[in-house]
């Protein structure tokens, strides 16, 4: 028997926010993906997760909103949907450009994967 981790699809959550106001009202959206990741332990599939979002372990929230393998990864991302970079973050605090609060939603699960016997 195999087992091995896995994060089946995505949510991404979005607003608006501007530095000295906080979140917009009626600026966000939810979008979603059917990418899946898989790997051998948790450490490295968090590395993935990561690396998709563009975020370090300061983003992370585990079981978050007391879902047992809910991660969340919370990021500023440009008008592209691309991680803001440190210059952006700059800039947005001076109210030169707009960025998006974002959460990325993966629901991290267990898999026990064995051979099936196909034939009678």
């Amino acid at each position: 028997m195999k087992t091995y981790y896995q994060a089946d699809g995505w949510v991404k959550f979005y607003e608006e926010d501007i530095y000295s106001e906080g979140c917009q009202p009626n600026t966000g959206g939810i979008i979603d993906g059917r990418e899946t990741w898989k790997a051998d332990d948790i450490e490295a599939l968090i590395q993935s997760l990561l690396g998709f979002t563009g975020a370090d372990y300061e983003a992370l929230e585990l079981d978050s909103c007391d879902e047992v393998g809910r991660l969340d990864i919370s990021v500023m991302e440009d008008d592209n949907g691309s991680h803001a970079t440190r210059h952006q973050i700059e800039e947005w605090k001076e109210g030169k450009i707009r960025l998006w609060d974002c959460i990325y939603t993966f629901q991290v699960e267990k898999i026990q994967a064995e051979a099936v016997r196909l034939s009678a």
